[in-house]
């Protein structure tokens, strides 16, 4: 799935998110930035990758990496691809300013494999930002009549909360 970078995040949703903005969703079918990052950026980045968000059934495969091996069980051919080479999720970066960075966790692969440089903006959000492990959490249930409608928050993701 390929969004252009600080583009307005809407994936999966169909509607734009306010303040929430895409970040390596890159695509084989386009030109990205290119460059080294940052010591210690890509560690940062591993790091939020353990703990991804929004994720979704199935995965998404590299697009520039070889196609995987493929075996052949029951009739059917699986594929077998190396597990840094697919993500299932994202990781979200909260900037000073309060703008939300929503990257997939394949970012991590695209810095280190693709030489991907994401955006300064999301560069100095991940070293601003505080890993999750060490955010206040507040997860707050809201049941509506449907017994769908539910709201889940995080302190962490409120604009300019203190380090």
């Amino acid at each position: 799935m390929y969004f252009p970078d600080l583009s307005p995040y809407s994936y999966g949703k169909g509607i734009v998110e306010v303040g929430v903005y895409n970040v390596g969703w890159l695509s084989s079918a386009r030109d990205y930035s290119q460059g080294p990052c940052p010591e210690g950026f890509l560690a940062r980045i591993d790091q939020r990758a353990q703990s991804p968000v929004n994720l979704f059934r199935g995965s998404h495969l590299c697009e520039f990496c070889p196609p995987p091996e493929t075996e052949i069980r029951n009739g059917m051919e699986i594929i077998k691809p190396l597990p840094e080479r697919m993500g299932d999720g994202e990781i979200r970066v909260v900037g000073r300013d309060g703008a939300v960075y929503a990257a997939p966790v394949m970012i991590a692969h695209y810095i280190r494999e693709h030489g991907y440089l994401p955006p300064r903006q999301f560069i100095d959000a991940v070293f601003e930002d505080r890993p999750p492990s060490d955010k206040p959490r507040l997860t707050i249930g809201v049941i509506g009549d449907d017994d769908k409608t539910r709201l889940l928050a995080t302190l962490s993701e409120i604009a300019n909360q203190p380090k």
